[in-house]
Parts: structure tokens; C-alpha cells; sequence
């Protein structure tokens, strides 16, 4: 039953989400901060799971992309993902108006970059 909740939760946001015109990007992400803490306050665990899984995803992306494009990345095991968590769920709290994502992009300004090793298919 929760498991379900979760989802109807997460197509509604990602709805909202949608209606814009143009978006830079979509799913949890593109949620506000207020639309966030609302649904943590009814699913906690399940809230933070899917919007976090959303965020080491995105993340995950803009360290390939930058990765490739100027050598560097930011070390996403810097934090623990509690850690994580933590600062979105405070970032949230500080900006309700913001987007989500908006949060991602302050926690990975504040992690170190490192040079990751490309490995060839050679």
C-alpha cells in the first residue's frame, strides 16, 4: 500500500511538473521545495527515496557530461547519502519555493572535484 501512495505521490508531482511550457528538466526535480515537503510529510521513506534516486541520477549525468567535456567531476562519495538527504531535506526547508533540483545543484557545487580516470574500450 505504500509502495503505491509513493507512485500516485510521484505522477501527480511529475504532472505538475509537466504542465510548464519549457523545462530544463522533469520528473522530481523539477518539483518545488514546497511540493517536496508536503509529500515527505505524508511518506517519508519512500518520498526521500524517490526524489534522492532521482538526484545521484542527475548528478550522475552532469559528472559524465562534465567529466568529458573538461576533465573534471565532482566526487559524489564525498557525502554519505544520509549526508545527502540531510542537505536537501534542509535546503528544501530554507528555499520552499525553489525546485528541487535547484538543491542538487547547491549540494554538488560544495563537493570536490577530482579527475576521474576515462577507461577505453580498447
Amino acid at each position: 500500500m505504500r509502495v503505491l501512495l509513493a507512485v500516485c505521490i510521484a505522477v501527480a508531482l511529475g504532472g505538475i511538473a509537466s504542465a510548464k511550457e519549457h523545462a530544463v528538466s522533469r520528473g522530481a526535480g523539477a518539483v518545488s521545495c514546497a511540493q517536496y515537503a508536503k509529500a515527505y510529510q505524508m511518506n517519508p521513506d519512500q518520498i526521500d527515496d524517490l526524489f534522492f534516486n532521482w538526484a545521484l541520477g542527475f548528478m550522475s549525468a552532469v559528472n559524465v557530461i562534465t567529466g568529458t567535456m573538461d576533465g573534471t567531476s565532482r566526487d559524489l562519495a564525498a557525502k554519505t547519502q544520509n549526508e545527502m538527504k540531510r542537505y536537501f531535506r534542509q535546503y528544501c526547508n530554507d528555499h520552499p519555493l525553489a525546485d528541487y533540483a535547484d538543491g542538487v545543484a547547491e549540494l554538488m557545487k560544495s563537493l570536490p572535484t577530482f579527475k576521474p580516470t576515462i577507461k577505453s574500450n580498447d
